[in-house]
């Protein structure tokens, strides 16, 4: 089967491609059940990406429970927090102040701040175990909108409770970079803010400011990652047009770097047959310009493929308002949740009698509802992707965006490679102690760091390779993971 990929370690995956196996035997009588086989690997190896996705918001949850207990914290608690003996200490402090918030305002914000500074050593710590060049988020929770967005004033700038009571103005809640998407996060914290102050504003003065200060990080944050996801997706959409300056900044609307360029199979062909004519571009100079017309031409028909397929998914589905997010990054369908509201509405709109009724709106609001927390999701993974991206070409500026063509340093996975790792922090330790001294030191590591992350690229390029080899009909990519990087594989 296939070694170097995870698909074929599932036994469901194996049972179907053992009946593919059998049926291409006679590819013309088993037509019709090649076809159905096909469909159904194509939906187990979506399954394993949607398995490792909520494996993946599992594995945060203790962080997120983290920040909800210890919201002074802030955004990226270290998970030794519950086992560390200092911050216990100055929570049993807290816990004990708390008995009488007013009197002991300024005994818990000391104390508080105590908190903070401890929180912030112990996640230094684990950076410098780790070395891991991504943020932390965290995941949007699974809540109903809030339609309150009034937020309380915020404390002063020296931390101290406001004289004067709560006063509420209207504040609109942060979005996402780039979408109308709210911040479930920030909202999670708006609705406990105002579940406090309608609870007790007075008894509850100190939890309250803990909140809100959170929320006002929460805010700070996200204007810091924005700023910082636009920079880098700005970044990347200039290094594209570099390479490819025959190309458009946008076909049809939409921006070029948004097209699935180099996961095409027709125009990486094109690219590969350009960047060898282009070894000599004077002797290749008309063959060079047919190439980049060629790959012109095939921009456009993946611009038009996508312009068609959002029109028809908006005509078809007119009730889901998902703002800026294009529907057609959304596979709706493959989600069971809404491909069950789907049917069903599906089956009312069989009878004109039930096509407008009162269950249809239901359902209708019900899948605009799913459809808003998957685009939000969507776009959050967009998000944190961008900011990985420019943390990894800000540590290693002297890697290449991509070690082998059509593979990035994230497809690759050097931050959690445990042999990259280990020579980014030897790396990162001969900076520190005298980068004139250790210049060579230095240049030899960078190097090493260059080849690995080429190797873990070919490897990444090679499974997916042989996995579009064997079974061509498997899309190059899952919910933007490579078919080379799908669960359960193990390096």
């Amino acid at each position: 089967m296939l070694p170097t990929l995870g698909v074929p370690e599932d036994e469901q995956f194996n049972k179907l491609a053992k009946q593919h196996d059998d049926l291409a035997q006679d590819p013309e009588k088993n037509a019709e059940a090649l076809k159905a086989v096909e469909d159904a690997m194509n939906d187990r190896v979506r399954e394993l990406a949607d398995k490792a996705a909520d494996d993946r918001q599992k594995a945060a949850e203790p962080q997120r429970e983290l920040m909800r207990e210890y919201p002074m914290c802030g955004v990226d608690p270290s998970p030794a927090i519950p086992r560390d003996a200092e911050f216990a200490e100055l929570s049993g402090k807290r816990d004990a102040l708390l008995t009488d918030p007013e009197k002991n305002a300024d005994e818990i914000r000391d104390v508080e701040e105590a908190m903070h500074d401890r929180a912030n050593e112990l996640a230094a710590r684990d950076k410098r175990r780790r070395r891991p060049s991504a943020h932390l988020k965290p995941k949007a929770a699974d809540m109903s909108m809030i339609e309150d967005d009034e937020v309380a004033e915020l404390p002063d700038e020296d931390g101290g409770l406001p004289d004067q009571p709560l006063k509420r103005e209207a504040q609109e809640t942060p979005c996402l970079a780039g979408t109308d998407m709210k911040d479930p996060y920030y909202e999670q914290l708006e609705a406990l803010r105002d579940a406090l102050i309608a609870e007790d504003p007075d008894k509850n003065a100190p939890a309250i400011r803990c909140v809100e200060e959170q929320m006002k990080d929460r805010a700070e944050q996200l204007k810091d990652d924005d700023e910082k996801a636009a920079a880098e997706q700005a970044r990347q959409k200039d290094a594209l047009l570099e390479q490819m300056p025959f190309l458009p900044s946008e076909i049809n609307g939409i921006p070029i770097e948004e097209l699935p360029l180099k996961d095409d199979e027709p125009f990486a062909a094109l690219a590969e047959e350009h960047a060898r004519l282009a070894q000599d571009p004077e002797a290749n100079e008309e063959a060079l310009k047919d190439v980049e017309e060629q790959m012109k031409d095939r921009a456009k028909e993946l611009a038009d493929q996508a312009a068609e397929e959002e029109k028809a998914l908006r005509d078809a589905l007119p009730f889901v308002d998902v703002g800026k997010t294009p529907l057609r990054e959304l596979d709706l369908d493959s989600d069971p949740e809404f491909a069950k509201l789907h049917a069903a509405y599906d089956e009312l709109a069989k009878d004109p009698e039930t096509a407008n009724g009162p269950e249809a709106k239901r359902l209708e609001k019900a899948m605009n509802d799913l459809a808003q927390l998957i685009a939000f999701d969507e776009a959050a993974a967009k998000h944190r992707d961008a900011i990985k991206d420019a943390d990894l070409h800000e540590e290693f500026p002297f890697l290449p965006d991509e070690p082998v063509d059509g593979i990035t340093l994230r497809d690759a996975g050097v931050m959690e490679d445990p042999e990259f790792r280990a020579l980014a922090n030897q790396l990162e330790d001969l900076k520190k102690e005298d980068p004139v001294k250790n210049a060579p030191k230095i240049k030899g590591l960078e190097d090493k760091l260059k080849d690995r992350a080429e190797e873990l690229a070919k490897d990444v390029k090679d499974a997916t390779d042989e996995a579009k080899e064997k079974y061509p009909f498997l899309p190059k990519r899952v919910d933007d993971v490579l078919l080379g990087n799908l669960p359960p594989r193990h390096r």
